[in-house]
């Protein structure tokens, strides 16, 4: 099968960097895969397209910053040269711009936002409008599921594909005695001002929050 993984831009981001995991196992998996952004490549996604043409995923990023239009054609051209039997669209602006093109091949939606994207009324009646044409739609928790139902409806096909860690895999060891008197700090995923949940969780503990951090580290 000839898969097509639809990203907004090539970037050290959670949606990117999932789609990159998943294109590489499908991959190994036997099928032919494809990754295609809207926007171009960020220095920070270099070592990770790198890292999937050696796995043999092809990707197709622009060189330069379209417009809409540009962008819509940028993605009509990848559509017709890779030529997939089906689309995945990571996030609600990919997943948008690929169901206004005039393709018959099947298109899922993954839904990766950690707000209700609804909220924005544009986004609310371009979703009204292009819902059903979605072959499926993918939540990453159920909260985007719920939002979706809640917004636009029901739609034929829904499944929840949670989006985390499995604790399990990682068994906690005791750290050596701290030797300094450094600040205790802890940093986890990525905080935007739509993800205040873990600041609000550290300032309670008397630690600094820092306003965006990325990566994930623990430290005392």
């Amino acid at each position: 099968m000839r898969i097509l993984q639809v990203i907004l831009a090539p970037r050290l981001s959670g949606a990117e960097v999932l789609a990159k995991g998943v294109a590489i196992g499908h991959q190994h998996g036997g099928h032919d895969v494809c990754i295609a952004s809207l926007m171009p490549e960020h220095d920070d996604y270099k070592h990770i397209s790198a890292e999937l043409r050696a796995h043999g995923v092809e990707c197709t990023f622009p060189n330069k910053s379209l417009g809409k239009l540009g962008r819509l054609l940028f993605l009509h051209r990848a559509i017709r040269s890779f030529k997939p039997d089906i689309i995945f669209a990571h996030a609600t602006i990919p997943a948008i711009y690929v169901r206004l093109l005039p393709t018959r091949v099947p298109i899922v939606w993954v839904m990766h936002s950690g707000a209700n994207d609804f909220a924005n009324r544009a986004l609310l009646r371009a979703e009204r409008l292009l819902s059903s044409r979605a072959k499926a739609v993918i939540g990453v928790s159920q909260k985007q599921i719920d939002n979706y139902v809640q917004e636009i409806g029901t739609h034929p096909s829904m499944i929840v594909v949670p989006n985390g860690v499995d604790v399990s895999r990682f068994p906690m060891k005791r750290c050596p005695p701290c030797r300094s008197r450094a600040s205790r700090s802890c940093r986890s995923g990525v905080i935007s001002p739509r993800k205040t949940s873990c600041r609000r969780s550290m300032r309670s503990r008397g630690w600094r929050a820092p306003s965006r951090m990325r990566g994930c580290c623990c430290a005392a």
